[in-house]
């Protein structure tokens, strides 16, 4: 869940580094639809997630999500 979470900005990028999606917002969701009209292949694409909780430490998540159309 969202609870004790002050910031929250997520990237997610394909393979040459475009982005494809932001959100600042911690309940949105990515339905692999493109950003700016780019299209999105079945590929492999890196998320980063950065966000801070209450006492204000900054965190970092990293990973991989793989679209299969």
């Amino acid at each position: 869940g969202s609870e004790g979470v002050a910031e929250f900005t997520i990237n997610i990028f394909n393979r040459w580094g475009q982005r494809v999606y932001f959100s600042d917002k911690i309940n949105d969701t990515w339905d692999g639809s493109p950003l700016n009209g780019t299209k999105t292949d079945s590929d492999t694409y890196v998320y980063i997630i950065d966000y801070k909780g209450y006492d204000y430490a900054a965190r970092k998540i990293k990973g991989t999500i793989t679209v299969v159309k």
